[in-house]
């Protein structure tokens, strides 16, 4: 088994904080946008994607997976596509393609690894 090694150069991330009422509280949720994968280049797991691949499979997560509020994720890159929901840390909330680069936006969630990560942010 190979072991996936990932920097993650947040330059390119756009961190946007809002304060919102839930519930009669004030929050604060955390959202960051940025480029979420690239088409035509090699990965960090050594792999290459087509544009019409990502294009595809990039509108089918948007539409059965973002529409559906059903786009979790972790906080660290899982080592497989099932996401274990004791990690989750964010919902994708928006996802789609400008030429090769598929553009994102994710908000964090008041769940521990969500902590973490609105944590990181602000330090």
């Amino acid at each position: 088994m190979k072991l996936i090694k990932e920097f993650i150069d947040f330059s390119n991330i756009d961190v946007i904080k809002e304060n919102v009422e839930v519930d009669g509280e004030q929050r604060k949720q955390y959202f960051l946008k940025g480029p979420f994968l690239e088409a035509g280049t090699l990965n960090k797991n050594g792999r290459k994607y087509m544009l019409e691949t990502l294009t595809r499979e990039v509108k089918k997560f948007y539409d059965e997976k973002i529409q559906g509020k059903r786009s979790l994720g972790e906080l660290d890159h899982p080592p497989d596509p099932t996401v274990n929901l004791d990690r989750v840390s964010h919902i994708i909330t928006d996802l789609q393609m400008k030429e090769n680069i598929g553009y994102g936006a994710a908000r964090l969630i008041d769940t521990p690894m969500g902590r973490i990560g609105k944590t990181l942010v602000d330090e």
